[in-house]
C-alpha cells in the first residue's frame, strides 16, 4: 500500500517496513523493483489521451438536484458536525496506547497470516529455523509443546513490532490448515499474558491462543477452531 510521498511517521508499520530495507539486500532491491513498476505504469497511464469532450458529456449526463437552501444548510452543519466529530476521534485514537498493546499485536499478527503469506526461510528442519532466527536477533529461545514438536516445520519469518522483533513459526498441518507461532519478549509490552495459561480469541477467520513462558510471549493462530488448538497446547 506503500506510494512515495506518504509520511512513514503517519503509520508505524510504514516506518518498520521502510527500516527493514537498510537491513535485508533482498527486500531492498524488491522495493525498489516495486517501486520502479509502479512509476512506470504511472507514466503510462499519464500518457493514455483523454476522448476531446468526455468531461462535458459526464457532466451532461447526470441528474443534477439542486436542493433547497434550507436542506443546503443542513447539510451544511452536518458535514461540519462531522468533520469536527472525525477530528476528535482521530485525535483520540492517534493518541491511544492500544496501538502498542499486547492486544493489537495479537490481532494484527492473525490478520497478517489470515492470508496468503511467505516464509522468509522455508524448511522442514526445527533446528534450522531456530538458528535462522537466532543469526537474525529474533526470538529463538522458544519452547515447543510435546504437540508441536511432532509438526515438521513449514519455515519461518522476522517480523518488526513498534521496534521489537518478533519471530514467526510455522508448522505445517497440510490441507491449508497450517499452525502459526509468534513469539514475543515478553518485556515488549507492557500487558502481555502474566501466566502459561492459554486465552483463547476469535479474530476475524484465525483462532488464537496467547500466553506467556519464561522470557517469551506467545501467539498460536489457525484457521481452525478453539479446540482444534487446544490440541496442541
Amino acid at each position: 500500500m506503500y506510494r512515495p510521498g506518504l509520511d512513514p511517521a503517519e503509520d508505524p508499520l510504514f516506518a518498520e517496513a521502510l527500516a527493514q530495507t537498510t537491513r535485508d539486500p533482498e527486500l531492498a532491491r524488491w522495493f525498489q523493483q516495486q517501486q520502479a513498476t509502479d512509476a512506470a505504469l504511472g507514466r503510462k497511464f499519464r500518457q493514455i489521451p483523454v476522448p476531446h469532450g468526455l468531461e462535458q458529456q459526464i457532466l451532461s449526463e447526470r441528474n443534477v438536484i439542486h436542493p433547497a437552501v434550507w436542506q443546503r444548510r443542513r447539510i451544511l452543519v452536518a458535514a461540519a458536525a462531522a468533520i469536527i466529530l472525525l477530528a476528535i476521534l482521530t485525535g483520540f485514537w492517534l493518541h491511544q496506547p492500544e496501538r502498542q498493546s499486547f492486544t493489537h499485536f495479537r490481532q494484527t499478527m492473525a490478520k497478517l497470516v489470515s492470508g496468503d503469506y511467505k516464509m522468509m526461510l522455508e524448511t522442514n528442519d526445527l533446528n534450522a529455523v531456530r538458528q535462522f532466527l537466532a543469526a537474525h536477533h529474533s526470538p529463538a529461545d522458544y519452547a515447543l509443546t510435546r504437540q508441536m514438536e511432532k509438526l515438521p516445520a513449514e519455515g519461518c519469518a522476522l517480523i518488526q513490532w513498534h521496534g521489537q522483533p518478533v519471530s514467526l513459526v510455522c508448522l505445517d498441518r497440510g490441507a491449508d490448515n497450517d499452525l502459526f507461532l509468534f513469539i514475543v519478549n515478553r518485556s515488549a509490552m507492557p500487558d502481555t499474558p502474566a501466566d502459561p495459561i492459554p486465552r483463547f480469541l476469535r479474530v476475524g477467520q484465525m483462532a488464537t491462543a496467547s500466553w506467556s513462558s519464561g522470557d517469551c510471549s506467545y501467539v498460536l493462530a489457525s484457521k481452525g477452531s478453539e479446540d482444534d488448538l487446544r490440541k496442541f497446547l
